[in-house]
């Protein structure tokens, strides 16, 4: 009964270990991007606001994902957005929080098999637009 108790305990681990392996450690600091798409909108951007997104999108941020469950990306030119995190497998849910209290719908992110891309696709609230954001480390 002893050797039983070893093996179930040791099967525990061992699951426990895989399953980790299989979502892979998230924390650290990811860079990212973002594209927009607004070919389905139905008015164009203007000169102005096509401007506007091509910045956005030529910038960079920095993701960093702290093993406390918290997250920080600061985007250049925008306020430091910090919220928490969660992970199931490969998805990747991140919460911004302002003075303690959730702000918008969760983004909701897919680790990628080689655990070094996090990426998603949204649609703007406003715009038919598509914003695909990539982070990659």
């Amino acid at each position: 009964m002893n050797q039983l108790l070893k093996v179930g305990v040791a099967l525990s681990a061992l699951a426990a270990l895989a399953t980790s392996a299989l979502a892979g450690p998230i924390t650290g600091t990811w860079q990212g991007h973002i594209k927009i798409n607004t070919s389905k909108a139905a008015v164009a951007p203007t000169p102005a606001q096509r401007s506007s997104m091509t910045r956005f999108e030529q910038a960079t941020f920095a993701l960093t994902i702290a093993p406390n469950h918290t997250f920080q990306i600061v985007t250049p030119g925008m306020p430091t957005r910090s919220g928490t995190w969660t992970q199931a497998g490969n998805t990747v849910t991140l919460q911004s929080v302002v003075n303690g209290k959730n702000m918008g719908d969760p983004e909701v992110f897919t680790l990628g098999k080689n655990e070094k891309v996090l990426s998603t696709t949204q649609k703007s609230p406003k715009n038919p637009y598509t914003i695909a954001i990539t982070f990659s480390r």
